[in-house]
C-alpha cells in the first residue's frame, strides 16, 4: 500500500509510538454503510490492519464486530488528524444532532 503523504512511524525502544490523534470512519464500499467507526493515537494503517488481523477483541475490534468484515470491501475514511473539524463521513457520525 503507498500512501501519498510519507510519515514516519516512530518505534522506541521496541515499541510503536503514537502519532497524532486520528479519526476513521469504515464505510462498505458496495452499500456505503457505515461500518465501524473509531479513532486512535497510532497511525491509520497500522490500526486498520491491527482491526482485521488481530485475533484479541481489544485490537481485532472490527474483526470481532462487523459481520462478515472478510466478505466485503471497505474504504477506511478519511482518515484524518483530529482536530476539531470533522470531514465528512465522520460529521455525519460524530457530531451532535
Amino acid at each position: 500500500m503507498s500512501s501519498v503523504i510519507p510519515r514516519v512511524v516512530p518505534v522506541r525502544g521496541g515499541d510503536v509510538q503514537p502519532t497524532g490523534s486520528w479519526l476513521y470512519v469504515w464505510m462498505d464500499v458496495d452499500t456505503g454503510e457505515i461500518a465501524y467507526v473509531g479513532g486512535t493515537g497510532y497511525d491509520p494503517e497500522l490500526r486498520a490492519y491491527l482491526h482485521v488481523r488481530s485475533e484479541d477483541r481489544r485490537l481485532g475490534r472490527v474483526r470481532a464486530t462487523v459481520p462478515r468484515y472478510d466478505e466485503r470491501d471497505f474504504d477506511v475514511d478519511p482518515p484524518s488528524r483530529s482536530t476539531g473539524e470533522l470531514t465528512r463521513p465522520a460529521d455525519a457520525v460524530l457530531r451532535p444532532r
